[in-house]
């Protein structure tokens, strides 16, 4: 491919250092991330030895390999997130953790760049044994987004050294492949997009076509897997026997029961056997261009999708458009939860059928969330519709935000919308790829608040935040500052400054939760809007396709001064009939952000059977010492008694508790 020729351009991107987040809420979120969340990250990634198996890998100490073979990611992503903080802020500590970090991972490579301790530990001899389920790509593909971090943001050249000799190991191992050799695991698609973006080499793009373009092409491919499955197997017995004769114990084998409830969907087993063998879990049964239904692992999807739209940018090939066009609204309309939720089954951690949407068993794993939010951003770059904004700004404040506690040293894996009781949040999980995912995308928020070139900013997030945003080349950069009341009020202010006035187009985005809006220039009033009702009629329609941006051209003077004004309803939501389970049943939502019922808010209620009474005026209130901080809602009961709901994000960060998001109404 003639990457020049056929590239795709649609806008510069400001550089998320250069965005410094000033905001009430996510301001905290973040000191929570870089001065608790990381810590207790690392002290994670020490004890369950996964920098243990660096060391072993590199001869600082001897022993057998720790834990699953994907392990390496997590101390790769917390890799990312820490470079990404301290290129916003530095801290001593953190800064000699990233170092040690770097020293083992560089020690622990092998001549050629590769880098697996997996197989380094256990098979030194072999590679590339089966990719459709030992995810070595998949731990490469975070090493080399760790690596571009590091440059960007610390001007690490040694780490982006060694990250450009595995992706060089790749290009060349990987090039004349056959249409089996792809990963099963997505995510090394991306980080070769993002190392092409960073270096300019058009191998790594090529190479990251290829893995796309080869998906769903492997005929009797249920065959080959089971051949896979039967290797590991084989593989895990002779790592588990090696383990037991040097410590005792076997090592650790693939194991999902840690991610699963007392109660699960029936026939799940026969549903996941099935899922596996016909290439649906890992998005192998067709070509990508024929993928509109999402399938499969949920994570993997999300992630895929996410690599064909920065193939689409590249390129600007309509047929690949087409295909992330539908299958972006066959998620949203039949199979997303309320919350931004995706993946309804265990086993599988994935999507199931359309509008099977259990709020029990839902799986709707953080990562999946994170995921979505990836895709939803490269869609908001590649098409300008403000519906990818409006989903990543629902999807940051629920579906994500509560999977990591407000202190940041506990977190949830699957979030289902309702609980009888028994899920808590736990310090770390066998199979952690949620923290250090939440901690990545928490360090890098302002990479999805604003976009800019030479016709124009885009405020896609309103989020408080400061930046000097260039436009154009060899020009002064315009000086941005947003001040935000969201989540809680919808008022913001933005100011523009720059040496001296300018014509150019601003964009800012008026979201499908808002049923009024009003936007002033330095006090005057320029824009303004109302919808007659805001209602959610399908499953995961929430208001998305409602939203846009609105575009306000002028000549902006050296200082502007606008403000913007959202009506924030309370909303009740409805889904279709085809969710049997939530029939007669609405769920709140105010402004971005879905609302809950904890029992311990509301011992008199029978969560998670309780009764809203429709008829009773829904009020708002906002209470400081609740939860760090949050807007209540209140109602009432059939029976008259009071209803208190929480933010969904503010979940299980009390005591042991039941929940619903979704309650039964009366008529």
């Amino acid at each position: 491919m003639d990457i020049e020729s056929k590239k795709h351009h649609s806008g510069s991107v400001a550089n998320p250092q250069t965005i410094q987040i000033r905001d009430d809420f996510w301001s905290a979120r973040q000191r929570v991330n870089s001065e608790n969340a990381i810590f207790h990250q690392w002290e994670q990634l020490e004890s369950t030895g996964r920098l243990d198996n660096f060391r072993k890998t590199a001869g600082l100490m001897q022993g057998p390999h720790q834990g699953f073979f994907y392990n390496d990611s997590d101390v790769h992503k917390w890799a990312e997130a820490a470079a990404c903080i301290l290129g916003d802020s530095d801290n001593s500590l953190l800064r000699d953790l990233l170092a040690q970090y770097t020293d083992l991972v560089i020690q622990a490579q092998a001549p050629d760049g590769y880098l697996f301790t997996y197989n380094q530990l256990n098979f030194p001899t072999q590679r590339w044994q089966n990719l459709q389920i030992e995810s070595e790509l998949y731990t490469l593909g975070h090493f080399i987004e760790a690596g571009i971090a590091a440059n960007r943001n610390l001007g690490d050249q040694d780490l982006f050294r060694a990250v450009q000799k595995s992706a060089d190991l790749i290009t060349d191992v990987f090039d004349k492949a056959s249409v089996l050799m792809t990963p099963g695991h997505q995510e090394i698609e991306i980080a070769l997009f993002r190392l092409y973006q960073a270096t300019g080499n058009t191998l790594y793009v090529e190479i990251a076509e290829k893995f796309l373009e080869r998906r769903g092409r492997t005929r009797l491919f249920g065959y080959h897997l089971f051949r896979q499955f039967r290797s590991q197997v084989k593989r895990s017995r002779q790592v588990a026997r090696r383990s037991t004769e040097q410590t005792g114990d076997p090592a650790l084998g693939f194991d999902m029961r840690e991610t699963l409830s007392g109660k699960e969907p029936p026939l799940i087993g026969l549903r996941a056997n099935l899922q596996f063998l016909t290439g649906r879990y890992h998005q192998q049964h067709v070509p990508i261009r024929q993928m509109t239904e999402p399938v499969g692992h949920a994570v993997r999807w999300t992630y895929l999708q996410t690599a064909v739209a920065m193939l689409y940018r590249e390129t600007g090939d309509l047929s690949l458009l087409a295909t992330l066009e539908e299958s972006w609204e066959q998620m949203v309309q039949k199979k997303m939860y309320v919350t931004g939720g995706i993946g309804s089954l265990p086993v599988v951690e994935g999507f199931g059928r359309s509008y099977e949407l259990d709020n029990e068993f839902a799986y709707a794993e953080t990562c999946a969330a994170i995921g979505s939010i990836f895709w939803n951003w490269q869609m908001t770059l590649a098409t300008g519709d403000a519906r990818y904004a409006d989903l990543t700004e629902w999807q940051l404040y629920n579906a994500a935000a509560v999977g990591i506690a407000l202190h940041g040293r506990a977190y949830l894996y699957r979030n289902p919308l309702q609980s009888a009781g028994g899920l808590t949040r736990k310090p770390w999980f066998g199979t952690a790829c949620c923290p250090g995912n939440i901690a990545r995308l928490w360090a890098q928020l302002g990479r999805y608040l604003v976009s800019a070139d030479k016709t124009g900013l885009v405020l896609h997030q309103y989020i408080g935040c400061e930046a000097d945003i260039p436009m154009e080349e060899n020009a002064d950069p315009v000086r941005l500052r947003i001040s935000s009341g969201l989540p809680w009020e919808g008022k913001v202010t933005v100011s523009l400054s720059q040496n001296q006035p300018r014509a150019f187009c601003l964009k800012v985005r008026i979201p499908g939760w808002a049923d009024s809006w009003q936007v002033m220039v330095d006090g005057d009033v320029l824009q303004s809007g109302k919808r007659g009702s805001v209602s959610s009629p399908s499953a995961g329609n929430h208001f998305f396709f409602e939203s846009f941006y609105l575009e306000l051209n002028r000549t902006w003077d050296r200082v502007t001064t606008i403000e913007i004004l959202f009506g924030m309803p309370v909303v009740f939501h409805q889904s279709p009939a085809e969710v049997k389970t939530n029939r007669g049943k609405t769920a709140l939502s105010r402004g971005p952000v879905v609302y809950c019922l904890e029992d311990i808010d509301n011992p008199q209620a029978g969560v998670p059977q309780a009764v809203i009474n429709r008829q009773q005026v829904i009020r708002h209130r906002y209470i400081v010492n609740l939860l760090h901080g949050v807007v209540i809602l209140e109602g009432k009961d059939t029976t008259g008694n009071s209803l208190v709901f929480i933010p969904y994000y503010g979940w299980a960060n009390r005591e042991p508790s039941k929940m619903q998001v979704w309650v039964s109404a009366s008529p």
